[in-house]
């Protein structure tokens, strides 16, 4: 089979497709015909040598995929050539994967194997930070930053769908009106401010139940003075770096809760058990459409340095994906729908 391999990097340039071995599944997995493959800052940390894979996982690089079964499922659950979205601890940008049964659900026929690939991580991510740890309610304010990311998108959408209030960042004005399409009531910079002739900045500054923030350091200090007492801040990325000072007295005086989140290391059977749960908890509104996967952009396999260089970039909106499948009709390719 083909896969992406990384030699001499830092950088994109460090990718390379070439010849690999298929993966020999173990004892609990089932092997998956990759279709298209979902990227995710995470893969560019582990390009560039900031982040090791898991031990035992595969050494290349991809954690979201979508494709057919191709082998025996150990568990009974899919049936060979069954249309499938997994998580993966890695091996994801190849022609086929070893995928635990646990981590995978049937993709809706209505989806396509590109948009169902950007859906398994953010599901699950959002399933736990917004209802599991930030306990989510009807009228509660909740603020996601990033929300142009592939993870914010979705994000978004399961806070509208828990009833909430939805203020998101950007710093592009022209993602404003994507970004309430999917459910925010106000969008505005990072820093809290209002872009011109949007809402006012004490109406999108401050106030929040819950915060959930990909950035790391540089808004730190900020998310903890725009929460309401009692509320809770949940740390789930380092894109704004991992060194940052803070007043600790609206930790104290507000009775706040800062809570960091990481998916990738989790306990196998910790894993599992949530992306039971988030799946059967969301499964059902992207069946019918309730919640959408918001699409970028598509690159063919062999594309795959252009693909990291715009998550690089950051001017995307929504997941950035890449398709295995040479025939498939690349309809998402320069999509500006969400």
């Amino acid at each position: 089979m083909r896969a992406v391999r990384v030699s001499g990097g830092p950088g994109s340039a460090a990718l390379r497709l070439q010849p690999w071995p298929v993966p020999c599944p173990r004892a609990h997995e089932m092997l998956v015909a990759v279709r298209a493959s979902g990227l995710n800052h995470a893969d560019l940390y582990q390009r560039d040598g900031e982040w090791p894979a898991p031990d035992g996982a595969p050494d290349t690089l991809g954690v979201e995929i979508a494709g057919t079964v191709v082998s025996a499922d150990p568990t009974g659950r899919f049936a060979a050539g069954a249309r499938v979205m997994a998580l993966v601890d890695g091996g994801g940008y190849a022609e086929i994967a070893a995928v635990d049964p646990a981590l995978a659900v049937e993709i809706p026929p209505h989806l396509t194997f590109q948009e169902a690939a950007g859906l398994p991580e953010a599901l699950i991510v959002a399933h736990s930070n917004l209802v599991e740890i930030g306990a989510v309610q009807p009228g509660a304010r909740v603020l996601v930053h990033g929300g142009a990311s592939g993870m914010g998108s979705i994000m978004i959408q399961i806070a509208r769908e828990l009833g909430a209030e939805v203020v998101t960042t950007t710093r592009d004005p022209a993602k404003i009106d994507r970004l309430k399409a999917l459910g925010a009531r106000h969008v505005v910079r990072p820093d809290g401010t209002a872009f011109p002739g949007e809402s006012s900045d004490a109406a999108a500054a401050g106030g929040f139940d819950l915060i959930v923030d990909m950035a790391g350091a540089t808004t730190l200090r900020a998310n903890l003075d725009r929460l309401n007492d009692r509320g809770t801040l949940i740390l789930m990325g380092i894109l704004g770096g991992t060194i940052g000072e803070i007043d600790v007295d609206p930790i104290i005086l507000k009775r706040l809760t800062v809570r960091g989140t990481i998916l990738r290391s989790l306990p196998i059977a910790e894993k599992r058990a949530l992306a039971t749960r988030a799946f059967s908890r969301w499964m059902g509104r992207v069946a019918v459409g309730a919640i959408r996967s918001v699409i970028d952009s598509v690159h063919p396999f062999e594309a795959v340095r252009a693909a990291h260089d715009r998550l690089e970039n950051g001017g995307h909106v929504g997941k950035i994906v890449l398709c295995l499948d040479a025939g498939s009709t690349n309809r998402h390719a320069v999509s500006d729908q969400v």
